[in-house]
């Protein structure tokens, strides 16, 4: 139970209050990509985004509005929002633009995308886990809007690499962990409406309810599905996905929702004139310091001594759902213990917002954890499974890179970030790559059936055991080499590239049948390679899927029509 004199530190304190009350800070990132480099552009996406930039700060969220993002615009934007929604009451991420999933995993797509094949999603796309991560330092509510599931011009011209590789239409089903919602504009596998007039369907319903008083969440949404419903005659039918704990969620809330201040009769009656920002301010410390409470009696406390305050109705149902289930078989309130005089009472330091909780990885887990920290430049040591201080040294480094808590612990929002930097498939194909080849062993040659001995005849002459013919011209010049081409098209050999965009094909083993090759990406100047490995059997002379060796010597190659050349620097 709260004790009487904590009541009075916590009011000597108020400034402190005050700085407390501040922290309960609502932020937004709204994003909406129209215009777009290599597709048709959108309408409607950039005025969305700006109208409900608007209508966001009308409602008191600190704003940050970025339109006709590109990859690295999106990552940067991401990266400091993640930042700033740390001990925020609400953080929410709406994006307007286009969107695709591959394999059951939803990416937004930003400006510069080109997307001719889908191995390229992962590296010119941004995934739905990385949005979803950038919120998950909020307290009350974490929330991501997608209004991407327009019909995308991208998959009309996307090569596909392997036969068994989905490619949807819309978005696939999402379903977040913790205390975190995702909203589709459209259901899952269907195709969201761009609209004929300034705003989308979704984007008009959700600016139309926004600014409802009193509109707790959960109506929120329903009231935007039904809305979206009529206007599209059917076409359309948003989703909400995830879950939120009893305490109510507003956007607005109405004077029924909160009550402004303390009346009369609360505890500022001990002879102050605190003003209504001093109540409310230790009505919220009051608060802070008894919601995460098991004793009833700390609400039975807050409500005698605040009837009229801020937090009523949730003290109310928290003391309810305290004394439902049974009924304490000992008084809840506790024997007065014996205390040193008032004066001898050291003064109290309020209770930081607690850290996230820290995961215990299996052995499994921490192997991902140290190959993936490997993959991005971050030396985490022998991926044994085992945590030590070379990884601990790893996660701290990649945290100060991306601006996170530098808390010496390993929780979910950092395995969500860097899963989702590091995807499973690139993690498989990194494993391959590590993977010793194995030597096939050529089966044994049948024994002769035996006959019957008519005559004697001489020995037979030794078996000579014969070599599979040569290849049509000399393949293992290619083994071993890299071959490089810039970003932009312009065939790089024999410089410095280390530092500028590139892409290059590493050929790792080769035969008559089948050749295995990994592909290394650099977006932009500085940023670390991205690296996947493939396996493709040969479909023709000199020819193995979408690659085509030189016929004369082993300077060049050509992945999908485009030339690459054999690169000395590159390693």
């Amino acid at each position: 139970m709260v004790k009487f004199a904590s009541y009075f530190l916590i009011a000597a304190m108020v400034f402190i209050c005050i700085a407390s009350a501040a922290d309960a800070r609502r932020v937004a990132l709204v994003i909406g990509n129209s215009d777009y480099t290599h597709a048709t552009t959108l309408p409607n996406p950039a005025n969305d985004a700006r109208d409900l930039a608007t209508a966001f700060t009308r409602l008191g969220y600190q704003v940050e509005l970025v339109e006709d993002a590109t990859r690295a615009d999106l990552l940067d934007a991401l990266r400091g929002f993640r930042a700033r929604s740390i001990g925020a009451e609400h953080a929410i991420i709406y994006y307007a633009g286009h969107g695709v999933e591959i394999d059951r995993q939803n990416f937004v797509i930003p400006v510069d995308a080109e997307l001719k094949a889908d191995i390229d999603v992962e590296y010119e796309a941004v995934p739905l886990d990385l949005l979803v991560a950038a919120t998950s330092g909020a307290r009350d509510l974490q929330l991501v809007v997608l209004d991407a599931c327009r019909d995308n011009p991208f998959l009309a011209q996307m090569t596909r690499t392997l036969s068994t590789r989905s490619i949807g239409r819309g978005l696939a089903i999402y379903e977040p962990d913790g205390n975190s919602l995702v909203a589709y504009s459209a259901r899952e596998g269907t195709v969201a409406l761009d609209g004929t007039g300034q705003n989308s369907p979704y984007a008009m319903a959700f600016l139309s309810a926004l600014e409802r008083p009193g509109l707790e969440i959960g109506q929120f949404f329903r009231q935007v599905r039904d809305a979206v419903i009529r206007q599209t005659n059917g076409q359309q039918e948003p989703f909400l996905y995830g879950s939120l704990s009893a305490e109510p969620v507003f956007f607005k809330p109405d004077a029924a929702s909160v009550t402004p201040a303390p009346q009369a009769a609360a505890p500022a009656q001990r002879g102050t004139d605190a003003s209504a920002d001093t109540l409310l301010a230790i009505d919220l410390a009051f608060w802070q310091s008894i919601k995460d409470s098991d004793q009833p009696s700390d609400f039975e406390d807050y409500l005698s001594r605040f009837p009229n305050g801020q937090f009523l109705p949730l003290a109310q149902r928290r003391l309810a759902a305290l004394k439902a289930p049974q009924e304490p078989a000992r008084s809840a309130v506790r024997e007065p213990e014996a205390s040193p005089p008032a004066s001898a009472v050291p003064a109290a330091t309020p209770k930081p917002d607690p850290l996230p909780e820290p995961l215990r990885l299996s052995r499994s887990e921490a192997r991902d954890l140290q190959a993936r920290l490997n993959i991005l430049g971050y030396s985490a040591g022998v991926e044994d499974g085992i945590v030590g201080r070379r990884t601990m040294r790893a996660v701290a480094e990649y945290k100060s890179t991306r601006a996170m808590p530098l808390e010496d612990q390993i929780d979910a929002a950092l395995m969500a970030w860097i899963a989702a930097e590091v995807p499973s498939t690139r993690l498989a194909a990194y494993r391959d790559a590590k993977r010793p080849a194995t030597p096939s062993t050529p089966a044994p040659a049948a024994a002769p059936k035996p006959k019957a001995q008519t005559a004697a005849k001489p020995a037979p002459a030794p078996r000579v055991e014969t070599k599979p013919a040569a290849s049509s011209g000399n393949l293992a010049g290619f083994v071993g080499r890299s071959y490089c081409r810039s970003k932009g098209g312009q065939v790089l050999n024999g410089r410095n590239l280390s530092d500028r965009p590139i892409w290059c094909i590493t050929v790792l083993s080769l035969s008559d049948a089948q050749i295995r090759y990994r592909v290394s990406q650099r977006q932009s100047a500085g940023q670390p390679l991205n690296q996947s490995v493939f396996t493709r059997n040969r479909t023709g002379t000199r020819t193995y899927g979408p690659v085509r060796l030189a016929a004369s010597g082993s300077g060049s190659l050509t992945a999908n029509g485009s030339p690459f050349v054999a690169s000395q620097i590159y390693r």
